[in-house]
């Protein structure tokens, strides 16, 4: 029907001046700079909970096997472990510092809460460790057989010795089986030190002195050994600070006797030189002093404050801008009581005359004049009265205020007596004081050099053994328990962040969010993969039509119906279907659109992708023309049309021809003329396009389409190839009506959380069989 509409139109061209159906561009509210759509490039969101439970479901097969690897790990390390066994000695230790403590403050023991970390480290010191070591004899060499490793120990030994072989000789050698003495020693050392575990003193007197090794009855030993150790050095530290302390003693005896008798010959001095007998009574007299003067200074100060006051008011009235009024109330009334007289009288008679005669009246001239002269020689009095006012708040002021000195420089000079008399009773003071001083710390230190005489040869430690050693019967080490979890928690963990680690590095778009935030379009619809069996041949671009109950079938009805409520009043009547790069589904998803479509109307599917067009392959005729044959004006519309057999209602024009330069001829007036021609016959027409990436004829179709729909391969399009689509469509004036998420893998959105996403075909079998 469509052919025989079209069979006029002949080679389509329709002549430079034709009129051609309006295309409808899209419209671009608030997003637009210079005409041209803005795209930007969204910063990615946080991974919020939702997306990280996403992650975890998607990879939660390789989290689970390295966190089970990491716990046989751990298994095995713990069981091939040599068991530690420990011995532990408990010490009572007190805070006892030598007697001297109070007078070498600089050199005593330290104070009680840095006591017991002092001797965890006297503990952990080389000298006790060397004690230990001349004391069991640990520099010979251990020639007992080791203990029989199990088989994961014989296992690991043998690697140890195989790789130990192939290493120099010089990283080979052992210190501790080296035949130098030095070398031995070094090891002894090492060897007590290593194995040396110290806790306690802190809430209590308590020291827990403890020793690993493998050989239960040696770490027994070497506990008792180092706690020994530990209260020999203890007792020696003692007695060579006593020894020291008593010369240190004698010697600070004779210095402070010397200080007694000097500070006391100067005492007897400064008491003759300065003839102080009363001190006491010579402070109280100048102190009432200067209680009488402080009252008086305080009156003058109030006095003078007021004739200040006083002062700068009358200087106020001296002003040219003080009013009458005020001046007039601030002198004495009697000085001007005759001039206020003269110009009450002087005004009463220009009232008069004003009522009777003209202001030009002579009369009237000259009893103005006369106000004039009463009122000058009002003002002369005035100033004469508060030029006398403003003397006389002068002198008073000048007279407070010297007396305030006065007052000041007496209070000086008594301060100057109270100072000196203060200053010689300070000196005294201070001298009785060193002698005092001295005198107590020569007697005290006389005393403390008795006592350090009487306990000089005492044999008596601050530190016990409270609880021996004893041979341990079960390992302290390995915590198996603890490996094995440690290493299932790094399975864990490490697991994890391979995890986010794929997710991050994974910039393909997996559900519709990532498109939605990363191209700023609305998602169009998600259509799954396709599934067919083995031996299914339906091509991908009929399976609307073989499988109408499929969920891929569903998907593209979603996409149809969002296609045509993206305009509601008007719908699109040409659709453009395109993507960024080859092999994203774009043809797949327009013969499929197209099926959709035809149930709403005659639908043409276009096949104008000229370089690479398949649909003759899939649904039309190959030996028919095409579009490129239709615009080289060698065939008709109505040649190139066929309809679809199994769909009615659905025409198809395949490329036809492959032209040498495809962008010229989709760039033509021919084909924009065809093209007119095309919509007044279909109510729909799907344009299966090149991609956008390699080459710019979906740039050129899509001023010619109603809407732009960009097709986005899940898995598989990066987010800046798709990003870089979008650039070129904005950077033409073109903003898609939006994108489709294709050939998603259902399972893969139910590892997403949205398993609930294609019932489709189970729903639609449910309604069948219920209608």
């Amino acid at each position: 029907m469509a052919a025989r509409d079209l069979a006029s139109g002949g080679d389509g061209d329709r002549g430079e001046g034709a009129a051609r159906a309006p295309v409808h561009s899209l419209t671009r509210p608030g997003d637009t700079a210079g005409g041209r759509w803005l795209v930007t490039d969204p910063e990615p969101a946080g991974l919020g909970l939702s997306e990280a439970w996403r992650v975890l479901r998607r990879y939660r097969a390789s989290v689970l096997a390295l966190t089970v690897g990491g716990a046989v790990i751990g298994l095995g390390l713990a069981y091939s472990a040599t068991p530690v066994y420990q011995a532990d000695v408990k010490l009572l230790v007190k805070y006892s510092p030598p007697a001297l403590t109070a007078f070498r403050p600089y050199e005593a023991a330290p104070a009680v809460w840095l006591f017991y970390e002092t001797q965890h480290e006297i503990i952990r010191s080389r000298s006790i460790a060397e004690r230990v070591v001349a004391d069991m004899g640990l520099e010979t060499p251990d020639t007992s057989p080791p203990a029989a490793p199990g088989r994961l120990g014989r296992w690991r030994d043998g690697v140890v010795d195989f790789l130990a072989d192939r290493l120099p000789a010089e990283w080979r050698s052992d210190p501790g089986l080296a035949a130098d003495g030095q070398a031995r020693h070094a090891a002894a050392l090492a060897r007590v030190q290593g194995g040396l575990t110290v806790s306690g003193g802190k809430d209590s007197e308590i020291i827990v002195v403890g020793y690993r090794s493998p050989d239960p009855e040696l770490a027994a030993a070497m506990a008792m050994a180092v706690a020994r150790a530990y209260i020999g050095f203890g007792q020696e530290s003692r007695r060579s600070t006593v020894r020291e302390a008593g010369s240190v003693i004698d010697e600070r005896v004779e210095a402070l006797r010397r200080n007694v008798e000097a500070s006391e010959r100067a005492l007897r001095e400064f008491q003759a030189r300065e003839n102080l007998v009363d001190t006491a009574s010579q402070e109280q007299l100048i102190g009432a002093r200067m209680s009488g003067l402080t009252a008086e200074l305080l009156a003058a100060q109030s006095r003078r404050r007021e004739a200040e006051l006083r002062y700068q008011q009358v200087r106020k009235l001296a002003d040219p801008g003080a009013s009458r009024s005020e001046r007039v109330r601030a002198v004495d009334a009697a000085a001007v009581s005759d001039a206020q007289s003269e110009l009450r009288e002087r005004s009463r008679v220009v009232a008069e005359l004003g009522q009777r005669y003209g202001e030009k009246h002579p009369r009237m001239i000259a009893a103005r004049r006369e106000l004039a002269d009463a009122e000058r020689r009002l003002g002369e009095e005035l100033d004469k009265a508060v030029s006398r006012l403003v003397q006389g708040a002068r002198r008073d002021y000048e007279v407070v205020a010297g007396q305030e000195r006065d007052l000041r420089a007496m209070i000086d000079s008594e301060q100057g007596q109270m100072r000196a008399v203060s200053d010689k009773t300070m000196q005294l003071r201070a001298l009785e004081a060193d002698v005092a001083q001295n005198r107590k710390l020569y007697e005290e230190m006389l005393a403390r050099s008795k006592e350090v005489e009487l306990t000089g040869d005492e044999d008596v430690s601050n530190v016990r053994i409270l609880d021996p050693a004893r041979v341990p019967t079960t390992p302290v080490a390995p915590d198996k328990r603890r490996m094995v979890l440690l290493a299932l928690l790094a399975g864990l963990a490490l697991g994890l962040g391979l995890a986010f680690l794929r997710h991050y590095l994974d910039r393909t778009f997996r559900v519709r969010e990532d498109v939605e935030e990363r191209l700023g379009l609305p998602v169009l619809g998600v259509v799954p993969r396709a599934r067919r069996g083995r031996r299914d041949r339906t091509p991908l671009g009929r399976l609307v039509l073989e499988q109408p109950q499929s969920a891929f079938a569903e998907a593209v009805n979603d996409v149809r119906t969002a296609l045509t409520f993206t305009r509601v009043d008007d719908p699109p009547h040409v659709v453009l279907v395109t993507s960024a790069l080859e092999g994203e589904g774009k043809t797949t998803l327009a013969s499929n659109l197209a099926l959709g479509l035809r149930e709403r109307g005659r639908t043409l599917l276009l096949e104008a992708d000229l370089r690479r067009g398949r649909l003759h392959a899939e649904l039309g005729d190959g030996t028919r023309p095409g579009l490129s044959d239709v615009v080289a004006g060698t065939a008709t519309l109505g040649d190139a049309l066929q309809e679809d057999p199994r769909a009615p209602g659905l025409f198809v024009m395949t490329a036809g021809t492959a032209p040498p330069n495809p962008l010229e001829v989709l760039a033509s007036r021919r084909f924009a003329a065809a093209l007119d021609k095309l919509r007044q016959s279909f109510q729909h027409i799907v344009v299966d396009a090149a991609p956008l990436l390699p080459v710019s004829d979906a740039i050129v179709l899509g001023h010619l389409a109603d809407a732009v729909v960009l097709v986005v391969q899940a898995d598989r399009t990066t987010h800046p190839m798709a990003q870089d689509a979008v650039r070129r469509l904005a950077a033409a004036g073109l903003r898609p009506a939006g994108a489709v998420l294709q050939q998603v893998d259902q399972r893969r959105l139910r590892e997403y959380g949205y398993g609930y996403a294609y019932g489709y075909s189970a729903y639609a079998r449910g309604s069948a069989s219920s209608g």
